[in-house]
């Protein structure tokens, strides 16, 4: 995977995804979000990152807050 945003100093990467790409066209086995954000989320844990995942249908407010809090934390 590849991270969207990415913060070396902190360890922090955000993971922006599109309910195309991550929901209808490659999600062939039907996951929720939360699986596939398990998945995508594992390896950059490994390595001792936060991760912090974001979709493109999420309220803009709510988005903004939690990349602010995600970041300042």
């Amino acid at each position: 995977y590849s991270p969207d945003f990415i913060q070396y100093g902190k360890k922090k990467v955000i993971l922006a995804n599109g309910t195309y790409w991550h929901i209808k066209h490659v999600n062939r086995e039907n996951m929720a979000r939360k699986e596939i954000e398990d998945i995508e989320r594992k390896p950059y844990e490994e390595v001792g990152y936060k991760v912090l995942h974001i979709w493109e249908d999420e309220n803009e407010v709510e988005m903004k807050n939690k990349i602010e809090s995600f970041y300042h934390d």
